[in-house]
């Protein structure tokens, strides 16, 4: 089994980000607290070493919503306390506190919550708003301290991902459902590497998809075939490195001319040609200028070449055209770019127009997972 550290990133995507509605202790339920030892790290550690306890840290400031949050409510369930009080010795830390500035220079975060816990010589840190049950998820992730814990983290991603994962070697006969099933597959096993799970022989897989390409470029074309051929490309641009990756890239792109305009420029940008990508659809926005998809698109090129002010103004103009759940990803490249140029006022506000947005959608599962981003990133920094 992998260390805990790439386990713990399995929990984050399922974290309730940002500042959720907080569940309140029921009505009548006696108050319960976690035995804190505030802004004294010398005590704690001392208390750590003593007890053979792991030290549990919170890292905060009076002026981090999700830390003044997680204090009054997540911290203060039974739940929680029942479970977790006796696991660890439990320290907060107020990074603006004097007292702790050695403690916190030597344990540098860049964002707030961070929660970190010191076991020996290990020490794991993750950041974010959490509710209470999930919170314990993690933690015993976190310490290794539970086996069904892990084995539950593990077992729910795989059940996702690691069917279509070992579909690249099941091969279906007809050229254009294996491209299909095996572009899906390297997808899959690209999400399972990223969270630090094992995969089945991703190389295989790799051949599986290219073999696929191949088959699917010498068949008799159909409808849809070069959307299955473009995005066959990018997982296999994706699942490549080295040589191998600049190769896979110009086929793509020497493919791509014959893709419709953004389509074309998507496949330059994301293989390394994104100031190609911006000159097509600078051009194509002279006859198409109320193209939402154009506009989404430039923006990710002008962003990638580190012209701001053009990524901004083409992240209005996306807004502006588009509608429902596909402008989240749009508040969320608008307050990437804004963030990049230095204006975090910027930033802060379009995340949170996105997060209002989102609340009033009836979102898909992949609109709730971009709006959880947008949650995140608004509360903990990019």
């Amino acid at each position: 089994m992998r260390a805990a550290l790439p386990l713990l990133l399995v929990a984050l995507p399922l974290a309730g980000c940002g500042t959720p509605p907080a569940r309140a202790p029921a009505a009548g339920a006696k108050t319960q607290e976690l035995p804190w030892i505030r802004d004294d790290a010398p005590r704690a550690i001392a208390e750590a070493k003593r007890s053979r306890r792991p030290l549990f840290v919170e890292f905060g400031a009076e002026w981090c919503k999700a830390c003044v949050s997680m204090g009054n409510y997540a911290f203060k369930d039974p739940g929680l306390v029942d479970t977790l009080r006796e696991r660890a010795v439990w320290l907060s830390i107020d990074i603006e506190n004097p007292a702790n500035a050695a403690f916190v220079a030597a344990h540098r975060h860049k964002h707030y919550p961070t929660f970190t816990v010191l076991a020996g010589s290990t020490e794991q840190s993750w950041t974010g708003y959490f509710q209470a049950d999930e919170f314990v998820s993690i933690f015993r992730v976190a310490l290794l301290g539970d086996a069904g814990a892990i084995q539950q983290q593990e077992l729910r991603f795989e059940e996702k991902f690691r069917p279509c994962a070992d579909a690249a070697a099941k091969a279906a006969g007809d050229p254009w459902v294996d491209l299909a099933k095996t572009t899906t597959a390297a997808t899959c096993v690209q999400a399972l590497l990223w969270k630090g799970l094992s995969t089945p022989d991703s190389a295989a897989v790799r051949r599986h998809l290219e073999a696929a390409l191949d088959r699917a470029l010498a068949a008799p074309a159909i409808p849809d075939g070069p959307v299955f051929v473009h995005e066959a490309y990018e997982a296999l641009f994706i699942a490549s490195d080295g040589e191998m990756r600049g190769t896979v890239g110009a086929a793509w792109r020497q493919y791509a001319e014959r893709l419709p305009v953004v389509a074309r420029a998507h496949a330059y940008r994301v293989s390394g040609s994104a100031g190609v990508a911006a000159k097509l659809l600078e051009e194509y926005t002279k006859t198409n200028g109320e193209n939402f998809a154009l506009y989404q698109e430039l923006a990710e090129a002008y962003t990638a070449v580190a012209r701001f002010d053009d990524g901004l103004a083409a992240s209005d103009r996306a807004l502006a055209l588009g509608r429902g759940p596909a402008l989240l990803p749009v508040y969320l490249t608008k307050a990437f770019v804004a963030h990049r140029a230095g204006d975090e006022p910027l930033a802060e506000r379009t995340l949170d127009e996105g997060k209002a947005l989102a609340l009033r959608l009836p979102l898909s599962r992949g609109g709730a997972d971009v709006a959880n981003r947008l949650a995140r990133i608004r509360d903990n920094g990019f």
